[in-house]
């Protein structure tokens, strides 16, 4: 069995070999997947749509969360397979483009904020940056600490550090960037 938290196993390759070999096995898995949860849906829709509509909010960040999650993971990995750039720079690089795509969709999605006044805007803007950028030294801290000093492998170290970061980005853009106001 590989090891997938020492960098020296390729778990990216393995992960991608056994899913090409199994194919047909992960295709039924999907296609059982979606008929067992549409069976669930239409049994239950009035309570799971009412349980949509009380936790609207916290479901689209979590699929917005994902796609910026998979944004960045996916340049990330990008870079790495591609350049020979230090972890910790090619972890800005993939912060930087994730964060661009966050602000926009946490903005218009999420927490809907309509307004788009120059100081709402700013306030919003260099809000949202500041909480990335304290939220990118906590990622950039897991990787110098577990990748660069303890050798792990960095993809099961992103997608650790993914779910921390989701987290913490959840309470400041909640608490502190989108908070609803008389302007938004």
């Amino acid at each position: 069995m590989i090891n997938f938290l020492t960098s020296e196993s390729s778990g990216i390759q393995v992960l991608i070999d056994w899913a090409l070999a199994n194919i047909t096995l992960l295709a039924i898995i999907a296609g059982v997947g979606i008929a067992v949860c549409a069976v669930i849906y239409l049994c239950f829709y009035k309570k799971i749509n009412a349980l949509i509509k009380k936790y609207r909010e916290i479901i689209v960040y979590v699929i917005v969360g994902g796609i910026t999650t998979l944004i960045n993971m996916v340049i990330h990995i990008g870079l790495v397979e591609l350049t020979n750039l230090h972890e910790l720079f090619i972890v800005f690089i993939a912060w930087f483009f994730a964060v661009i795509f966050a602000y926009i969709m946490n903005k218009l999605l999420v927490f809907q904020s309509k307004s788009f006044e120059k100081d709402v805007l700013v306030h919003e803007i260099v809000s949202f940056t500041g909480a990335r950028v304290f939220s990118l030294g906590v990622e950039e801290l897991i990787f110098l600490t577990f990748v660069t000093w303890l050798n792990m492998n960095q993809y099961v170290i992103k997608a650790v550090a993914a779910i921390i970061i989701i987290i913490i980005n959840y309470v400041f853009s909640k608490l502190v960037i989108f908070k609803k106001n008389d302007k938004n």
